[in-house]
């Protein structure tokens, strides 16, 4: 069983959430976690980094499935978690897929003329 994490207080008892056998694993909705600390979408917001490596920390020490979700659409971003050991990831979402390649195209026009 997969569970999300998506507020501050979760985090708080992660350890207590890995350690029941059922749980193989967690996903974490970072805009929510943020929002839950007041903080929605300072994803470089310095509580918002340690309450994130907490959760890292934690699962790792439990050896459980961590997942996340880049709401950015930048695949950098994807990078990043894999290379920190994420095992899946939700990337983006369709709405800031769209406005990315609109306002991507938008500004290729504009400077044409």
């Amino acid at each position: 069983m997969i569970v999300q994490i998506e507020h501050v207080d979760a985090v708080n008892n992660l350890e207590e959430i890995l350690s029941l056998e059922e749980i193989d694993g967690t996903f974490i909705g970072p805009y929510d976690l943020s929002g839950s600390m007041g903080k929605p979408g300072k994803y470089d917001d310095d509580d918002v980094k340690e309450v994130l490596q907490r959760y890292e920390d934690t699962a790792r020490k439990y050896d459980k499935l961590i997942g996340f979700h880049v709401i950015q659409p930048d695949y950098k971003l994807v990078l990043d978690k894999i290379n920190k050991g994420y095992n899946f990831i939700a990337f983006s979402l369709d709405t800031l897929f769209l406005g990315s390649i609109a306002r991507n195209q938008m500004k290729r026009l504009k400077d044409k003329f």
